[in-house]
């Protein structure tokens, strides 16, 4: 399908490997979906912003700049530090419900 936006190979080589690496973590990446969105239908609300903020800030952000701007290793190890924010974001979102503090949250 990368062919179809772009003649050049090296695009659709590199189209293919990023969505070889983010099938792997589609698991995860509904589980921060699910979970979340549970979360915050119960009122846990202030813990999922703290989840999303730190791992954009911590993960996503960090990461990239040091994968991308200090070591320079490419969009295929840019694509594992994003797909390594949705693998964090999901369990942390996991963890958070299993606790089951969202019971006792006040609207």
């Amino acid at each position: 399908m990368a062919g179809w936006m772009s003649a050049d190979a090296h695009i659709a080589e590199l189209t293919a490997r990023c969505l070889f690496i983010t099938g792997f973590i589609q698991c995860f990446f509904a589980a921060a979906i699910v979970f979340g969105g549970a979360l915050r239908g119960a009122g846990d609300t202030l813990a999922v912003m703290i989840i999303n903020l730190a791992s954009i800030i911590f993960i996503r952000f960090l990461g990239v700049i040091i994968v991308g701007f200090y070591l320079r290793l490419g969009l295929g190890a840019i694509w594992v530090v994003l797909c390594s924010d949705l693998f964090c974001r999901g369990l942390l979102m996991y963890w958070r419900f299993t606790k089951g503090r969202w019971k006792t949250v006040q609207v």
